[in-house]
């Protein structure tokens, strides 16, 4: 049996280190020496994520700290570390039938946790299986960066869900921490994409147990694929429109759904065509 877990990582280390530093002198002293309190909950463009950068790397004395807390009681300070070793352990998973990705996005506050969760898997004495250093997906940081971001889930993360999937590996998504948006997404492309369907799995907030959710099997629907096809290359809107009534039997608002729900997009004022997430979907599917 081979196993692949790909884990969504999120700033749960630097929130539970504020919470706890006050319970030991040295954490307390790192803490407010560097004034810590807000790092969990930055924005992406606050000018401290910049501070932190220097803090990515280790050897310094924050990062160092951080990885003590972590190594002290892995599962109480990091949300992905709890749900991961938290899932083995029920589940009877040895460590020799994993292998293992992260990914988190580009801001520096998340890459931190990001490198502290990738350091303690991947140290001797765990010594799991990893894939590569944590992955680095765009930052959703406003409306404009919202596409590109999920492209470069699709680009950068689903692509090697897919390849793992070819290879045998049975797949499981770790999805208790990381930002909403992009794990839900992720998780919706990974069952579109994936040949053998995932598993997802988190730490419930309520009762703080392992909960599985095998996924049903996605598809795209006969009709979106057959849109896509017809709209690869830009159209221009009153041409769409045609198309859709004379070939489809879709009129009224059909073509205003289909906007809406990001199945065609405007290159221009006047001019249609496929989604690029859509695109991109079936450019994944068609490399099976």
């Amino acid at each position: 049996m081979k196993n692949f877990h790909i884990i969504s990582t999120g700033t749960s280390i630097l929130d539970n280190f504020s919470r706890e530093a006050n319970k030991e002198k040295k954490f307390k002293e790192i803490h407010d020496k560097y004034s810590m309190k807000d790092w969990a909950k930055l924005k992406p463009n606050d000018d401290k994520q910049k501070h932190i950068e220097a803090h990515i790397p280790r050897g310094n004395e924050v990062h160092e700290t951080l990885y003590e807390f972590v190594k002290k009681d892995p599962n109480s300070a990091s949300a992905e570390l709890n749900s991961f070793l938290s899932f083995i352990e029920e589940y009877g998973q040895s460590k020799d039938s994993i292998e293992i990705a992260l990914y988190c996005t580009d801001i520096a506050n998340n890459i931190l946790c990001a490198q502290l969760v990738y350091e303690y898997l991947s140290e001797e004495e765990k010594d799991f299986r990893m894939v590569g250093e944590p992955i680095k997906i765009k930052g959703i940081s406003g409306v404009k960066d919202f596409e590109s971001g999920l492209l470069e889930i699709l680009d950068k993360v689903v692509k090697i869900i897919v390849d793992k999937s070819k290879q045998g590996y049975d797949i499981y998504i770790s999805a208790t921490a990381g930002f909403k948006p992009e794990t839900t997404f992720f998780v919706i492309a990974a069952s579109l994409c994936s040949l053998k369907s995932p598993t997802v799995y988190y730490i419930h907030e309520s009762f703080k147990k392992i909960i599985t959710l095998p996924l049903i099997p996605l598809e795209v629907p006969d009709e979106y694929i057959k849109i896509a096809e017809e709209f690869k290359e830009p159209k221009h809107q009153n041409e769409a429109i045609e198309i859709l009534k004379r070939k489809f039997n879709r009129e009224g608002d059909y073509f205003s759904y289909l906007l809406n729900n990001k199945i065609l997009e405007r290159t221009s004022d006047f001019m249609i065509r496929t989604s690029t997430w859509l695109r991109k979907i079936l450019e994944i599917k068609n490399s099976y």
